[in-house]
């Protein structure tokens, strides 16, 4: 049984971690936020070549996130919400798995969760800089 869900326990963790990471950086992040430390920051893409990184909007996602905006989150970033969801139902499954003494499963891993994020990542990419190229529209 152990071996079975060495991917999933390895996931989790790893998202335990990550977790920890994340609070800490929302830790510092708001002390220098409060005391006027925090410099803005700019894409260097944006800035230097007129075009979206694949990432951009991603902080302003996580932002609205957190505020419980979730469809100006979307708006933003589709990736982050999306792996946000998903992190939250794996991790949430696993700690009931572990606080149940593993009588409940957890979710297991499946490889088309990396396919539909890597494919979300793609065309939310594709259609702002395409916005931007001919349209003229900036999103962000």
């Amino acid at each position: 049984m152990k071996n079975d869900y060495r991917i999933e326990r390895t996931l989790y963790k790893f998202g335990m971690i990550c977790l920890a990471g994340f609070i800490i950086w929302l830790l510092v992040r708001t002390v220098y936020l409060h005391t006027g430390g925090m410099p803005a920051s700019s894409c260097i893409w944006s800035s230097r070549f007129d075009i979206y990184c694949p990432g951009c909007g991603g902080t302003r996602a996580i932002d609205t996130l957190l505020k419980g905006k979730i469809l100006t989150a979307l708006n933003y970033h589709p990736f982050v919400v999306y792996v946000a969801g998903l992190s939250a139902v794996f991790m949430g499954s696993w700690t009931i798995f572990y606080l149940s003494r593993e009588r409940v499963k957890g979710i297991r891993f499946r490889n088309w969760f990396l396919y539909a994020g890597l494919i979300i990542l793609i065309l939310q990419w594709i259609i702002k800089n395409m916005l931007l190229w001919i349209w003229g529209i900036r999103l962000l």
